[in-house]
This record gives structure tokens, sequence and C-alpha cells, in this order.
């Protein structure tokens, strides 16, 4: 885990280990993905019926702030449906698949943020010990 600061909040951004145990950024590419991707937020909002209703506020929220994201023009946005009622929001940069973070939404309301995109696309967030 490295620490980073975003907007005045400390943030635990997670590393990627391999069974070996060394750290690596994270390979993207290596497997297909199942499921099904599109554009939008409006794919990852339809999770939401399905959610229990204690995490629906929180993907309300994590929506919302994905789609400001949007509207401002610093993102664009991908729904992934996965296997087993797991969806994903991916909020990437301009014309680049790279994304700070994952919204998710499998059976609860999380997000990821991806150590090795906050190295490469936001190097002044990412403090070195």
């Amino acid at each position: 885990m490295r620490q980073c600061e975003l907007a005045g909040e400390r943030l635990l951004v997670p590393r990627r280990v391999d069974f070996d145990g060394s750290s690596s950024p994270a390979r993207l590419g290596t497997r297909a993905p199942k499921g099904e991707l599109s554009d939008g937020a409006d794919v990852f909002e339809v999770s939401r019926a399905y959610s229990p209703k204690a995490e629906r506020p929180a993907l309300r929220q994590l929506v919302a702030f994905a789609r400001s994201l949007e509207a401002e023009g610093l993102v664009y946005l991908h729904s992934h449906a996965g296997i087993a009622s797991c969806w994903t929001l991916l909020p990437h940069f301009g014309d680049t698949d790279a994304s700070l973070v994952t919204i998710w939404s499998d059976r609860c309301a999380s997000l990821t943020g991806w150590c090795s995109v906050f190295d490469r696309m936001a190097p002044a967030l990412t403090p070195r010990a």
C-alpha cells in the first residue's frame, strides 16, 4: 500500500503483489475480461436495484461524483457488467484506458485506487519515502 493525498484527504492505494511475493504495477490486458463493457454509467446504475438498500446511497454518491467528472470533461465513463452480479464503473482519463479508481457494486459499494496509475498519471500525488 502507498499513502497518497488527494484534495486534502489521505488515501491508501493498493499495489499488486504477485504470487512470488514481489510487488509490481498491475498489468493490463493479461486476462480476457468476462462480462460486457459499455460506454457511460447507465449499465452501472442498474446495479443499484440489485444492491442491498443500505448500499444504494453510497452507490448514488459514487455515480454522481463520476458523472460530475465526466461533465467537466476530465474523464469518460465505462460500465462493466461482470459475472456473478459484479458491476464496475471505470472513469478513464482523456484518450487513455487509465483510471485512478474502479468503482464497484458487488453486494456493497466500494472504490479501489490503483497505485501504478497514480504513479504514471499523477506523480505529484504519490510522495516517495
